[in-house]
């Protein structure tokens, strides 16, 4: 699709209408006001420390005419390239990316058919740093949500995509770090929670959750269900070290029309490996299938006769035993897991797919950051 490029940099002075060229940049606040349908936005590396806080005036109105925000260092595309760090599920390489201050007051606010791209978004406040303003397709494609502030949300959209993308609330408390309600596809992305922060909050209609990595909340949970419509696919994640429930299913039976699909999951050091609320009215609605779970307090809740098929549960060991090194965010798991027993189905690996064998598996370059097996 044909894109009008525009730039900013953090000394960036000209007018929305002169921004096409990269001499003459915009500032931040400017292209806030007045990028529409089809601009890309150009911004390049540096602070960009917020002292108000940002929305996107305007919304696109289709995939095809998007509103695009790229982060560059010195070069247009120069960091597209960047993956994962080589320890498999560590931080984002976030080399040249640009910064988004928010502070302890400020908030981005995006609007709909939005994709940000390559940026490191930082705040220490009470509340949510990143929003979107509207229910509509936005997209996060391998940044780095950071808030460690008391109550907090690292991210807050509604209906948004999150690809090779990293939110995180160590030090925050209160509200799930994301909270990312409508139903679209979260792909490969790590969530980590805080000392009273779950590391994601709900998904409220059809979603898709692939490929990624929950840990870190002391208490609270992983991943709640809210859906009012639609099915839920939880497919080949890792939850790990969550106090109450890695995986919570709807109170509301009458909220919930659809289905949990939860398949080839890797659940350890969680209460609840997964908890539904309803079990009187909901217990087909969830259909199990080659989970591996291990040390998790209380087991499964409320799942009756739900399915459950090829599903490997020891209570023994600890993190030691299934990740290659926790305390760096290894949660790649190594041989003897309980996720590469002998009864697991051949050539069908649990937890994310980049938490292997040390060494075995290691993010490609790409915006995607597609695996190698």
């Amino acid at each position: 699709m044909a894109m009008t490029e525009r730039y900013v940099t953090t000394a960036g002075t000209d007018t929305y209408a002169n921004s096409t060229n990269s001499a003459t940049p915009m500032s931040l606040a400017t292209a806030f006001t007045n990028a529409a349908a089809g601009d890309r936005i150009n911004v390049k590396a540096g602070t960009y420390t917020l002292s108000a806080s940002l929305t996107q005036t305007n919304a696109a109105t289709a995939t095809t005419q998007p509103i695009w925000w790229r982060g560059y260092s010195a070069t247009i595309g120069d960091l597209d390239t960047l993956g994962r760090t080589v320890s498999g599920t560590g931080p984002i390489d976030t080399t040249g990316f640009p910064t988004l201050d928010c502070g302890a007051s400020f908030t981005i606010t995006t609007a709909g058919f939005t994709i940000f791209e390559r940026f490191i978004v930082t705040a220490n406040r009470n509340g949510v740093a990143l929003a979107g303003g509207i229910s509509a397709a936005i997209r996060w494609v391998s940044c780095t949500n950071l808030n460690t502030g008391g109550s907090t949300r690292a991210i807050s959209t509604n209906s948004t995509s999150g690809i090779l993308t990293d939110s995180d609330c160590t030090s925050g408390g209160g509200a799930g770090c994301g909270n990312l309600s409508g139903g679209w596809r979260y792909l490969r992305n790590r969530f980590k929670g805080g000392t009273g922060a779950g590391a994601t909050g709900s998904a409220t209609s059809a979603s898709y959750w692939v490929d990624n990595l929950f840990f870190g909340s002391a208490v609270g949970l992983d991943f709640t269900d809210n859906r009012s419509a639609g099915t839920a696919l939880i497919y080949s994640n890792t939850f790990q070290g969550c106090s109450t429930a890695a995986i919570r299913l709807p109170a509301n039976a009458t909220n919930l029309n659809g289905f949990a699909s939860i398949d080839s999951n890797h659940i350890t050091d969680c209460g609840y490996a997964i908890n539904n609320q309803n079990s009187a009215t909901q217990a087909d609605l969830v259909v199990r299938n080659n989970n591996r779970t291990r040390d998790n307090t209380n087991g499964d809740a409320g799942l009756g006769d739900s399915p459950n098929w090829l599903e490997i549960t020891t209570d023994t060991g600890g993190s030691a035993t299934d990740y290659t090194a926790t305390g760096s965010d290894d949660y790649r798991l190594i041989t003897g897991a309980a996720g590469r027993g002998t009864a697991a189905v051949k050539n069908r690996d649990v937890g994310a797919t980049q938490h292997q064998d040390a060494g075995a598996v290691k993010f490609q370059p790409g915006m995607n950051g597609g695996i190698n097996n």
